[in-house]
């Protein structure tokens, strides 16, 4: 049971914001280059659309699915995505643009390749700089873990890998969690990745004389932030292990536990994330829902994790 709440690849919603990117670069480049109903107007409604798509489609790829775990990783990941996706645009809207208007095919690439160029900067620093500030949002959600000095850190707010530090970061921020007993927490270094790179923690469903080991990877120990959303994604798995049983099902219980990211964390990621296992797994059902999956797999309060940064924490 493998999971990542940090590094997780979000097959939701990426269709429609294809779609969305494509109508809204159809409609300014249509307005921009005089609103026209007729043949030409939607030549340029056309280079917009394919525009809007080549810049979306492009910039997804080169961001891949991980979710940035430090800010400097964010601005990174941010002005590259914008880069290239600014790039792909620009060039489809400029030689696009430039044909439609009856330009040589060799004349279209020369301008193609110009708006590229300005593209690809534009994109770069605004990508940077709506990276740098979501990450900085998503953070303050987590202030309190931040600011909790009780929980060492290195400069860089890293936490040392270790399982010391895992129960002692337990200790401190799920104290109030009731199957803490029933919980093998292990860092073991190359572990986790040596299974799988994407993976920042996995429970082990098969428990051990009743207790589930956890495992985390180098990669939990980024940030109290990080570690806070890992362990508490892990817990819920327990949770529902250890009071379902053999009635525990994998698709229920990762929704769930997305659940609690989102919840907690306000961050929309986490909530499409729940929303793909609801989508795919559970087909929709709002029945299996309402009547299974929250009163059996949604009861964190009940097992000691919270839905809002408890006071005892901060």
């Amino acid at each position: 049971m493998g999971n990542n709440p940090m590094m997780n690849v979000d097959q939701n919603g990426k269709f429609w914001n294809l779609i969305i990117s494509a109508a809204i670069g159809g409609i300014i480049n249509w307005a921009s280059n005089g609103a026209k109903f007729n043949a030409k107007g939607l030549g340029y409604f056309g280079v917009g659309a394919a525009a809007g798509a080549a810049g979306y489609g492009v910039g997804s790829a080169v961001a891949g699915s991980a979710q940035a775990t430090t800010l400097g990783s964010s601005i990174a990941k941010g002005s590259v995505s914008g880069f290239y996706g600014g790039a792909s645009g620009g060039f489809v809207s400029g030689a696009g643009n430039s044909w439609t208007n009856g330009a040589s095919f060799g004349n279209g690439m020369n301008v193609g390749l110009n708006t590229a160029g300005t593209g690809a900067m534009m994109g770069g620093i605004t990508g940077a700089i709506f990276s740098g500030l979501d990450y900085s949002f998503r953070r303050n959600r987590f202030v309190a873990i931040e600011r909790n000095t009780s929980i060492e850190t290195n400069e860089d707010g890293s936490l040392n890998p270790s399982t010391e530090t895992l129960n002692d970061f337990s200790d401190k921020a799920f104290s109030k969690y009731k199957f803490r007993n029933k919980s093998n927490l292990i860092y073991k270094e190359g572990y986790v990745e040596s299974i799988n790179t994407t993976y920042g923690a996995f429970t082990d469903p098969v428990a051990t004389n009743g207790v589930y080991d956890i495992y985390f990877s180098k990669s939990s120990f980024s940030s109290k932030w990080n570690l806070y959303n890992q362990m508490g994604h892990e817990y819920l798995h327990v949770a529902h292990l250890s009071t379902l049983g053999k009635n525990w099902v994998r698709a229920y219980s990762e929704y769930a536990a997305y659940k609690w990211n989102s919840l907690v964390s306000k961050d929309k990621y986490f909530s499409k994330m729940a929303n793909s296992y609801f989508n795919v797994n559970i087909l929709r059902n709002q029945s299996t829902l309402n009547n299974l999956i929250r009163p059996k797999y949604m009861q964190y309060g009940n097992w000691g994790i919270f839905t809002t940064i408890p006071k005892f924490i901060r």
